[in-house]
């Protein structure tokens, strides 16, 4: 049985020059992606320089193209959104009403919890502890529990 490297889910640009070009074989071994992956972005519609056999890439473009796809890809939230992902759901979603319960991970960090109303998942996200004021503005319609945060808040 082959012993086979695992590739890498997402492909880190920084390590494409933009000033080199690539043949398809090369950008995936640059990036520890498989050939596939790069197969597959030349029929999503990323730039080749045209009439070159084998088809050549041209790194900065590559690199802009990924970029750009990422980016649409992107679903930011409201702060007071959550992103459920839920099978249902699979978007931003408010906690239900009562749902929320914001804990203090460690001096910097904090969590909010909440229950996505539509399909009952747990909803997460992070904050720093020195906006603490404003989660709690944002989320007080929400709250149904603060778990330990007063004791641990300064005053500004």
């Amino acid at each position: 049985m082959k012993n086979m490297t695992s590739k890498k889910r997402k492909a880190n640009l920084n390590c494409i020059r933009p000033t080199h070009t690539y043949t398809m074989r090369e950008l995936a071994n640059t990036l520890d992606i498989a050939l596939s992956t790069v197969q597959r972005w030349k029929r999503l519609g990323m730039p080749v320089i045209p009439e070159t056999n084998p088809v050549l890439i041209d790194g900065a473009e590559a690199k802009q193209w990924e970029k750009a796809r990422r980016l649409a890809r992107k679903r930011p939230c409201a702060p007071n959104q959550f992103y459920c992902f839920g099978a249902q759901c699979r978007t931003q979603r408010q906690a239900a009403i009562g749902s929320v319960i914001i804990r203090k991970s460690n001096s910097n960090l904090g969590s909010i919890e909440g229950i996505c109303p539509i399909c009952d998942s747990n909803l997460r996200k992070g904050f720093a502890m020195k906006d603490v004021f404003e989660v709690e503005a944002t989320f007080e319609a929400y709250i149904g529990n603060v778990l330990d945060l007063l004791r641990y808040r300064t005053p500004p």
